[in-house]
Formats: structure tokens, C-alpha cells, sequence
């Protein structure tokens, strides 16, 4: 008889659907619950089977039935030793393996066990196999999402991000051959994504696995506001703000902030903002290495960046015409981006920070 067709296409429901599907074929893989298929005779004689007994199909979306062998077989919880499905669903802390392919920072190491390394720490796959059992086997109240990595140097002139890629890929194949399924796997930050002439990505070679496919994922970081001015593709999109909370006169002589770093020359007006290096403003841009837009007119920063509050410089206090002299207590003061009404990069762009 011809062979059975494949199961339907299931649209894509997202990424955590398709790992909780994943992890639930690896249940049943691991419990053996299978029926029959329709070219196999079942055993009348079973005695593991009650008489009369109606097997009740156990729903696993969006996989209907499981490919084994090449043979497909529908779940079920007729074999007593898998766990009976509940009502009641706990909540299960989900968690990825980290995997330090050449970041250094943090994660599973890749290289394999040497002698010296004895008693000093734990073979990586040992580890994630017993997580993974607790789970599988136990009904742990964890889940095994997936692993990652991090690329520490993915450029067009580097070679160290294949190099990752290779050492993160031996991992994998290793967890896989030790018979655990990994439902997602991410290995590109916003450098690695957006790089057109890496090649590190082979979807064939690291997607691929029994029973279900894994699936990629990216995780960008600053690329969300567009904060790689060396990446064309592009445009920042976030806007920082602060108010002016102070405005006063600074007399010659007289100076401002830490370390006395600004000394007026002339008087001048100063207004303090209420932003510091505490909420992300980077300290280097102190001392007019920075500068902000307030009433659509740009000023220098100066002083040395505090840690909730920065100071900027309004110009002579003698001109009371000056734009700077228009200043006034609550007023919002745009360190980067542009304003509501305002189309483009704004008057400090941030690309330029």
C-alpha cells in the first residue's frame, strides 16, 4: 500500500509554540507512547492493556502524529508508563543554555574534559542531560527552551565569529547524539545579524534534528533604536529627554561639577538637568564632548557628568536676546534623538554620540 501522506502544514504560531511543541514530541519520544501503526498487528494478548480499553489520544500541537522510523505513529497514553496527562498545568520555569563559544563573559564551556580538569568541574552535556531528564522524565517544573550563544566579534574582516559558530555547532551535536531534542537555538547579536558577508549561519547544519526541526532565532540589542551608526540599514529611533531643573549665573572664576573640571571664563548661565551616568549618559561626553537641544537651539555640556544630573552651558549672562537667555526651569532638554514634531535625526543625532 502506498505510504501514508505527511502530516498537514501547521502555520507558524511563534517561537515559543514551536519549542513547546518540540519539547512535547521529546516527551513522548522518551516515554515510548506510541500506538500502533496500520501495517502492524496489535497484540491481542497484551497484558499491559486492559480489556475493553479505548486508547485516548494525547493532543500535541501542532504535530497529529510523529514520525519514527518512518513510520508514523500517533501519541498516546495507553503505555502505563507514561505520565498521565492533568488537568491542571503548572507553571514551569523555562531556561537556556548558555554556551560560551569565545565571549568569555559567562556560560557552559565547549571543550571536552581533560584529566586536569577533574573534580574541578562537570562535563557540559552531563549537565544538560539531567536537567533535561528532570524534565522529561520527572515532570520537573522546568523547560528546556533552547541553547545560545554570544558573538564577541562578528565583522567582515574577522575570522573568530567562525570560530564560534564551530565550537557552539560540536556542543550541539553533542547534546543531540546524547538523545535530547533542542526546540531553539540563537547565536546572532545586532553585529552578527546585520554583517551581509558573514557566512557563520548554516540553517541545514544547525537546524536540522530527529522528530522536529529546531528553530533560529536573533537577539538584537541596540540595533532596536539604531544604535550601530556603522550599519547603513539603520536609522536610530529612540529619543532621550530630561528638564532643566536649575538655571543660575556662573560668575568668572567660578566653576561646576566634580573635580572643579569646567571654570567659567566670562559669566555665563548654567542650567542642570536631570539626567546623569546612572540613568545611561555616558560620562565621556561631559566637559563639551556632548552637547543637547533645548528650545530647538543645541548647548554644550559641562562639568563632568554626575550621577543623576549633568550641566549645560547657555551662553553669556550678559545677552538677555541670546537663545540660551529663553531657558527656563522645566523646560525639556533632548540629549539625543529628535523631538515629537520633528522629522529625522534630530539636532544630536544619535549616531553621533
Amino acid at each position: 500500500p502506498p505510504p501514508p501522506p505527511p502530516p498537514p502544514a501547521v502555520p507558524f504560531a511563534g517561537i515559543e509554540e514551536a519549542a513547546r511543541a518540540s519539547r512535547n514530541v521529546q516527551k513522548v519520544v522518551a516515554h515510548e507512547v506510541f500506538t500502533e501503526t496500520a501495517d502492524e498487528e496489535e497484540n491481542p494478548n497484551n497484558e499491559d492493556e486492559d480489556a475493553g480499553d479505548t486508547p485516548q489520544t494525547t493532543q500535541l500541537n501542532p504535530w497529529s502524529t510523529i514520525n519514527i522510523n518512518g513510520k508514523l505513529r500517533a501519541p498516546t497514553n495507553r503505555n502505563k508508563k507514561a505520565l498521565a496527562p492533568t488537568g491542571h498545568q503548572r507553571r514551569r520555569l523555562r531556561y537556556h543554555i548558555l554556551v560560551d563559544s569565545g565571549m568569555g563573559r559567562l556560560g557552559f564551556r565547549t571543550d571536552a574534559l581533560k584529566k586536569e580538569d577533574q573534580g574541578k568541574r562537570r562535563d557540559t552535556v552531563e549537565i544538560i542531560k539531567e536537567l533535561v531528564d528532570l524534565e522529561v522524565r520527572l515532570d520537573c517544573p522546568i523547560e528546556f527552551f533552547g541553547m545560545v550563544t554570544h558573538m564577541a566579534d562578528a565583522n567582515a574582516t574577522s575570522t573568530y565569529t567562525h570560530d564560534q559558530i564551530k565550537k557552539f555547532k560540536s556542543l550541539l551535536n553533542q547534546v543531540r547524539a546524547a538523545g535530547m531534542s533542542v526546540p531553539t537555538i540563537s547565536t546572532d547579536n545586532s553585529a552578527a545579524l546585520l554583517t551581509t558577508t558573514l557566512t557563520h549561519f548554516d540553517p541545514k547544519e544547525l537546524l536540522t534534528q530527529e522528530f522536529a526541526d529546531t528553530r533560529g532565532f536573533v537577539r538584537i540589542g541596540g540595533a532596536i533604536y539604531g544604535q550601530r551608526p556603522s550599519f547603513p540599514q539603520l536609522r536610530a529611533v529612540s529619543t532621550l529627554m530630561a528638564s532643566v531643573r536649575h538655571v543660575a549665573t556662573l560668575r568668572q572664576g567660578e566653576s561646576v561639577g566634580y573635580d572643579r573640571a569646567y571654570v567659567a571664563d566670562h559669566n555665563v548661565r548654567i542650567a542642570t538637568l536631570t539626567m546623569g551616568f546612572a540613568d545611561g549618559y555616558p560620562r565621556e561626553l561631559g566637559n563639551k564632548n556632548g552637547q543637547v537641544a533645548i528650545r530647538g537651539h543645541v548647548f554644550p555640556v559641562v562639568g563632568n557628568i554626575c550621577m543623576d544630573m549633568m550641566m549645560v552651558e547657555l551662553g553669556n549672562a550678559g545677552d538677555k536676546t541670546s537663545p540660551g537667555a529663553q531657558v527656563v526651569v522645566g523646560d525639556t532638554a533632548i540629549l539625543w534623538g529628535p523631538a515629537d514634531d520633528e522629522e529625522g535625526d534630530g539636532l544630536v543625532p544619535l549616531k553621533d554620540i
